[in-house]
């Protein structure tokens, strides 16, 4: 699970040669480093970012690239300047939040705009009537609004779990050094604010040895995947079994087969609901390693499974904004035929009932007598 992509390298590449800058200009302001001194290491750096990526690839061996390219450019008086007071355990773990706090950025983003689809879909279906399914068996008759709050409502919630896992990967693991910090007079807070963390990890032992933010965040990418996943379950139901009830445009159906130009089934709607099934397994397996982690610095955990957490938010990033396009242009809703649907063959004996009792005054047991007899297309006499 350590393999990086080559954007991912390249992430990892920017992230840490601007965490390495940001330790340099704080050794530079609590006097550490002279200002000629830093004024060489940021020149370096400088370059070191404009370069490619190195070839290798992990988490923990591009961290060390960088340091080693700005040993190649940097004068032999100032060569590792940089790193006085410092350790890969910190940068590590710095770069590591600091990519997942993008991809959590960018699920967030997409979630709002998916919730914002949601809502206008059932804004504009608030009269439009539907058959509710329990256990694939009608049940009672909705709207599709009122259907469509259950999608809502959940990514609500799962919106402040992302909110939380944000705020917890956003806190500084710099100034740990390996584990203990360093004796020099390192000044934490002034790193985190030139990065754009938010706080501190304030225990250093814990700024290296944490993991439970990264399994927040896999959780968070898995909480938002599960409710887009279940809807998107039911509309895949509802295009099998009432294919009449939505029309999908072109690029949602499969290609017309010569042979068999009457089916058309909605692909991309099946491949959506395999990868919301797919995150959550992700997430699952992310978990379950993290939880086997060992206790102490968690450089080469991060490293192992930092790629496999952010695949997770991109994907459900994916889904967000993919099941927006289908809701903001891509289904449309047949509402003549939901709503025969609905008044011909799923009115139910409670619905029936509950009418009896308040129009006629009819008590409980007999209206729902009445009701069941109803439905079943039984005569009712006395």
């Amino acid at each position: 699970m350590s393999e990086l992509t080559t954007e991912q390298r390249s992430a990892v590449w920017s992230e840490t040669t601007r965490v390495i800058a940001a330790h340099v200009v704080m050794l530079r302001d609590t006097v550490i480093l002279d200002d000629p001194v830093a004024a060489v290491l940021l020149t370096a750096l400088d370059g070191v970012s404009r370069g490619a990526p190195a070839e290798t690839s992990g988490l923990m061996a591009l961290v060390a690239a960088v340091d080693q390219r700005l040993d190649a450019l940097t004068p032999a008086a100032a060569m590792g300047a940089g790193a006085v007071g410092r350790g890969n355990a910190e940068v590590v773990a710095a770069v590591a939040r600091l990519l997942v706090r993008a991809d959590l950025l960018k699920l967030a983003e997409a979630v709002n705009v998916v919730r914002r689809a949601l809502l206008d879909v059932a804004g504009e279906h608030v009269f439009t009537l539907i058959p509710a399914h329990a256990s694939g068996q009608p049940v009672q008759p909705t709207t599709l609004a009122h259907f469509l709050g259950g999608v809502i409502a959940p990514l609500g919630r799962s919106v402040s779990r992302l909110r939380a896992s944000f705020l917890t990967v956003n806190q500084s693991p710099l100034g740990a050094g390996a584990l203990a910090s360093s004796g020099l007079p390192i000044d934490r807070e002034r790193i985190a604010d030139l990065v754009g963390f938010e706080g501190l990890v304030v225990n250093t032992f814990d700024a290296v040895a944490a993991i439970d933010h990264l399994a927040d965040a896999a959780g968070a990418g898995a909480a938002i995947g599960d409710p887009l996943a279940r809807f998107l379950v039911e509309l895949l139901a509802w295009s099998r079994a009432e294919p009449a009830a939505l029309r999908f445009d072109d690029e949602w159906l499969a290609p017309v087969d010569p042979g068999l130009p009457q089916f058309r089934p909605a692909i991309s709607l099946e491949r959506l609901v395999l990868q919301g099934r797919q995150i959550a397994g992700d997430a699952v397996t992310i978990q379950g390693l993290l939880r086997q982690a060992p206790y102490g610095p968690a450089t080469t955990t991060l490293a192992a499974t930092v790629p496999a957490a952010r695949t997770v938010l991109a994907g459900a990033t994916d889904l967000a904004a993919t099941t927006a396009a289908l809701l903001s242009g891509g289904v449309e809703v047949n509402r003549a035929y939901l709503a025969n649907r609905a008044g011909r063959d799923y009115t139910t004996p409670s619905e029936l009932a509950d009418f009896l009792m308040a129009e006629e005054a009819i008590d409980p047991a007999s209206a729902g007598g009445v009701g069941v007899v109803a439905v079943r297309g039984g005569v009712v006499t006395g």
